[in-house]
């Protein structure tokens, strides 16, 4: 991510990278930021730290980057697209199963900086492009990713696994589930 952030903020000094999240280690925190300074990121890069309320977050970024080797379903591209973010992110399991390449965001191989440069100025230099992924996003969280879906596959899975339904006659979906054997 650091690499990248050095690439863009070559070619736009305006660019911000801000880096929301705790670190759980003292050692590795101060390794980055040594990196930065080392790289004279201080002003491109931001330490937001952990964060409470994300949403003021969302709102304010442009692209959402997640430079990760590996990670399963992270909830963080959820929480873009329901606010309209495109995505650049490693091709890795879990992204693959929420961000449509070329439709929602860009899918990068995972250490390729090169591809996350490309990726992210073909967005930054294209705000219509940005809004056509972070529209297509926000409707594929909706339709694909929503409670009331999910729910109802839970339904589906618990009816094939028990051979009847598991939702108390009268109650919602949304209520709470029998489980009696």
């Amino acid at each position: 991510a650091l690499d990248v952030a050095r690439r863009i903020a070559g070619v736009r000094p305006d660019a911000r990278f801000v880096f929301v999240g705790g670190f759980s280690d003292e050692e590795y925190r101060a390794q980055v930021l040594a990196r930065i300074r080392a790289a004279g990121l201080e002003s491109t890069c931001i330490l937001a730290g952990h964060q409470e309320d994300s949403a003021p977050w969302f709102r304010a970024f442009d692209i959402l980057m997640h430079t990760a080797w590996r990670e399963g379903h992270a909830k963080v591209f959820n929480e873009a697209m329901v606010f309209g973010k495109p995505i650049v992110a490693s091709r890795i399991p879990g992204s693959i199963d929420v961000i449509e390449d070329g439709v929602t965001g860009h899918l990068c191989e995972s250490g390729n900086a090169g591809a996350f440069v490309e990726g992210l100025l073909g967005l930054l230099n294209a705000p219509s492009r940005r809004m056509e992924f972070g529209e297509a996003g926000r409707r594929r969280v909706e339709t694909r990713f929503s409670s009331n879906r999910s729910l109802a596959m839970l339904d589906e899975l618990y009816r094939q696994t028990l051979g009847r339904p598991i939702v108390a006659p009268g109650a919602s979906r949304a209520g709470l589930y029998e489980a009696d054997g």
